[in-house]
């Protein structure tokens, strides 16, 4: 074969392999998915192949057209005498060997940094050597792979899986639905190992819609589903496959089309892959870089100083005889870099996208306040309490949740209050401390619940607490415009990164959890005042990398303590010590003016010690008149912890409430009397069972929980058929005084007899904002321009998605809708617009006012921030703005605001337009 023929042949594979590489990289394997970030890529498969296939391959082609050009002359003067035929045979050589060198470098830089989904620094020194990290001159450095990049993870549970398939000129949406779970929460998981198994309906199959949904749970199996898996064989997910998938084939009839699942693909059946795929969980995005043009751009010029140029080549080059050759040297240099900027900018429009998607500030999905009968009274008065009473009792949701949380039927009015003497000797009533949750009414009963409450107080004020269902850096991204620097305390108990808690990217287990928790801890400095701390709690799988990790990001002259925490003693494992003990690191956003006290939390001496140091004659040695001053006594705890009522909890004390690593309250109580005062705020983004914000509250502290299982609601469903009280169950408990397990901890100690009033917010997902971008079409005028195929057409053809706020919806306010992946699949909601723009503005809530006028819902927000600040929301359907005008004058006017906010237009004078803060600040840095 000539040399010419066999130079084409070796580009034309190598070509065909850097193709092959892209299409991993833009997930070509996973093409017949339907939701999330697939849904996105697969809307604009057609682009990316034309990419692939043509663009790419065009710019690689006009690249070497300009360099030839430059060197035609070159090679005609080297070669005058020559014939026109071996000039044109030289040219052609140049010309594969440029192409040659060109897609074997860009086949070798993209392999390398590219790794089952994500971007990874994999510099090297050289072809052979080892790797390089990024280095600005510490003395230590703690390093991991994925430090520039957000862990995305929100769930280890595909509850949205959908896939198309397509045969014989149908086409199927195939839909997994997940109905019911039972996720141990906490940091370790039970012992108890659970599988994804097919639900009893099985499934259902809409011909007219070509949709087939199956049914699944995730739970463990009971006795008889064990002896029919197992025969002699262990448990695994797979053997369960087998078993749901001959049940399937069985119950599916074969002229059913639904049937074209187990149509086989390389040797698995449609149905077998993706089963295998939704069970391994494996989930579409573990990572977003946060930069990804900037890296790989910053990789790309590494590359080519050490991997592109050779020293020994350079050395040869620079002689004279070489200069043709030097110069082709460079251009090939020019070309490598010209088209991988190419490719990189395509890829990082995804990249960026999904960025974009996970920084904005989410929606919130509802929002419900709970408060106790004798807190409306207090604050809202007697007669408004007395005239809500025929809607509670009305109400058999509300009745219904106190009978089965705390055990009291509640049949008539006299039911709600106990009547005693008061010092005059006259019969009061008394209200229980009865928790009514708002979600249970009507929208109209809680706007006037709310008018009601914040009629001579400031609604901020009188909230004791704040609980948010959310994925946690969700949760931290959307309070930071409010509670920037306003949190005391911070105490969280995160994952132990031990491999069972959370699933991690093969092999990068500790990186994983690394950028988890880096990605979290400086949302959650920038949240505590200058003289708060934060308590990490922690035990021998991650103490050592949180250390180095707080030393990173708070410094380590804010270290406070290392705090052990000494478990219940027990059994001693065969080889080494029993592990006894767990590590609480407190570390201060500024130790010079951290706040502290060791008053309320000294270690009581027993009545055995005083005793003993009084007949010793020790300095204590009081006179007898003198005991009780003795017994009052204590000393200050040192950074051991090992007093039995720090100890994990037993299964049979009212206390726990079913979680394996569930903190007792003793422990929090210490911490949070520590380190704050009454009225002061405490936040736990990792919240579990509640501890941290129970203890709070009954400690007379302000408190945020964030909390993202199904265990936030009121119930949780644990082991088969076990029903447990979750995070808000927990807490209505708490403000009532008593229940299935209050009194309970700390109740007693501190005389806790309930009351106390708090919100709740469910926030949209990452995942829920992916199901709700729409890509639009794109014009002629801007599809023939590369430029915009390369960087610009998803930001642009996704701008009027709802999920980035469309702005022509919110002439209705009231009715902006999302689709949202719910228990049982996607669900339709009406989105909170006005408890999401107070949270971007970071609003001071201070009264709520809804009035009607002509049949029109007027819904005006009174609050501060940087002045009096009043919003105005209404539906602008057939609006007249004169009267509109004089409706918003009439009851702004009385507060005297600084900033009028209002949806639409208006024809008022300085006034903001709600849309466009709006979305600048759902957008705004995080950084």
């Amino acid at each position: 074969m000539p040399v010419n023929e066999k130079e084409s042949m070796s580009v034309m594979m190598l070509r065909e392999m850097l193709k092959d590489k892209l299409r991993k990289l833009f997930r070509f394997d996973v093409q017949d998915l339907h939701f999330g970030i697939y849904r996105i890529i697969n809307h604009k498969r057609d682009l990316i192949h034309r990419f692939i296939e043509h663009d790419l391959i065009e710019a690689i082609e006009l690249e070497l057209k300009l360099a030839l050009s430059s060197q035609v002359s070159a090679v005609e003067i080297k070669n005058e005498s020559s014939s026109k035929n071996r000039r044109k045979v030289a040219g052609d050589l140049l010309s594969q060997q440029l192409r040659k060198r060109i897609y074997n470098h860009l086949l070798t830089f993209f392999s390398r940094y590219y790794e089952k989904g994500d971007f990874l620094s994999k510099r090297q020194f050289g072809r052979k050597a080892r790797h390089v990290i990024p280095y600005n001159g510490e003395e230590v450095l703690l390093y991991w792979v994925n430090r520039d990049q957000y862990y995305v993870k929100t769930t280890n549970i595909f509850h949205n899986y959908s896939f198309i398939v397509n045969s014989k000129n149908e086409e199927l949406v195939v839909r997994f639905r997940l109905v019911t779970t039972e996720e141990e929460k906490g940091n370790v998981k039970s012992g108890e190992k659970k599988f994804f198994v097919l639900n009893a309906d099985s499934y259902d199959f809409d011909l007219e819609r070509c949709e087939l949904n199956i049914y699944f749970e995730y739970r463990s199996l009971n006795s008889d589903e064990k002896d029919e898996l197992r025969k002699g064989k262990s448990l695994t997910q797979e053997l369960v496959n087998k078993k749901i998938s001959l049940t399937l084939k069985e119950k599916i009839p074969e002229q059913s089309l639904a049937r074209i699942i187990f149509e086989e693909e390389g040797g698995k059946t449609i149905f077998d892959k993706h089963l295998h795929r939704f069970t391994r969980r494996h989930l579409t995005d573990y990572f977003i870089h946060k930069n990804l043009k900037g890296f790989l751009e910053n990789e790309l010029d590494f590359y080519i100083k050490n991997e592109f140029l050779d020293l020994k080549d350079l050395n040869v080059l620079k002689e004279t005889p070489f200069l043709v050759m030097r110069e082709n040297f460079w251009i090939s240099m020019r070309m490598f870099r010209q088209i991988a900027l190419k490719i990189i900018n395509f890829l990082s429009q995804f990249e960026d996208f999904q960025k974009k998607i996970w920084e904005k500030k989410k929606f919130v999905i509802a929002t419900h306040y709970v408060i106790t009968l004798d807190k409306i009274e207090r604050h809202a008065g007697v007669s408004f309490l007395e005239s809500i009473l025929d809607d509670i009792l009305d109400n058999k949701a509300q009745l219904r949740e106190w009978t089965e949380l705390l055990g009291i039927k509640v049949k008539s009015k006299e039911d709600l209050w106990e009547e005693h003497l008061n010092s005059s000797g006259v019969v009061e009533r008394k209200w229980k401390p009865l928790p009514l949750d708002t979600k249970h009414f009507t929208e109209d009963f809680k706007w006037k619940l709310l008018d009601a409450l914040s009629e001579r107080n400031d609604l901020d004020s009188l909230l004791d607490g704040l609980l948010i269902k959310s994925e946690n850096w969700q949760a931290l991204n959307f309070l930071m415009n409010k509670y920037q620097e306003q949190v005391q305390l911070i105490y969280i108990d995160p994952p132990f990164n031990t491999g069972s808690d959370f699933l991690y990217k093969d092999n990068y287990r500790d990186s994983c959890w690394l950028t988890l928790m880096e990605n979290r801890l400086v949302l959650a400095r920038r949240l505590l005042k200058e003289n708060g701390c934060l308590f990490l709690h922690l035990n021998h799988d991650s103490n050592y990398y949180g250390r180095f990790l707080l030393d990173e990001l708070f410094g380590k002259d804010n270290f406070v303590n290392e705090i052990i925490r000494v478990l219940k003693p027990g059994s001693v494992p065969k080889v080494g010590f029993g592990r006894k003990h767990e590590t609480i690191y407190l570390y201060a956003k500024n130790k010079d003016r951290m706040y502290f006290t060791l008053k309320d939390v000294k270690e009581r001496y027993s009545e055995h010690t005083l005793q003993r140091l009084k007949y010793r004659g020790s300095r204590l040695d009081y006179a007898p008149e003198k005991k009780a001053h003795i017994t009052a006594m204590g000393r200050n705890p040192i950074d051991v912890w090992h007093d039995k009522k720090f100890y994990m909890l037993e299964g049979t004390e009212k206390e726990n409430f079913g979680f394996v690593t569930q903190k007792p309250e003793a422990l929090l109580k210490r911490i949070i009397l520590s380190t704050t005062k009454k009225g002061d705020l405490v936040l736990d983004f990792f919240l579990g069972s509640g501890t941290t914000i129970a203890v709070a509250h009954k400690l007379g502290r302000k408190w945020i929980g964030v909390e993202m299982g199904e265990h936030f609601y009121e119930f949780y469903q644990g082991s088969v058929g076990k029903k447990k009280v979750g995070v808000l169950g927990r807490m209505k408990e708490v403000l009532a005084g008593f229940g299935r397990h209050e009194p309970c901890g700390i109740s007693r100690g501190v005389k806790w007899s309930g009351g106390g009033f708090f919100s709740y917010l469910i926030l949209e997902q990452y995942e829920d904002a992916l199901e709700n971008i729409e890509l639009g079409t794109t014009a002629d005028n801007l599809q023939q321009f590369p430029d915009y195929r390369a960087r610009y057409f998803l930001e642009w053809e996704s701008k009027n998605s709802r999920a980035f706020l469309a702005l022509e919806a919110l002439d209705n306010p009231f009715n902006y809708r999302l689709q949202v992946i719910g228990r049982g699949g996607i669900e339709i909601v009406t989105v909170d617009l006005i408890e999401t723009f107070n949270y971007l503005l970071g609003l001071r809530l201070k009264k709520y006012k809804v009035i009607s006028e002509d049949g029109r819902r007027y819904i005006f927000v009174f609050g501060e921030k940087k002045g009096y600040v009043a919003i105005v929301w209404r539906n602008l359907a057939d609006l007249d703005y004169l009267k509109d005008a004089k409706v918003i004058e009439k009851h702004v006017s009385v507060w005297q605001p600084s900033m009028i906010y209002v949806n639409g237009d208006a024809l008022i004078e300085n006034f903001r337009i709600i849309e466009l803060d709006f979305k600048r600040l759902m957008f705004e840095s995080v950084s």
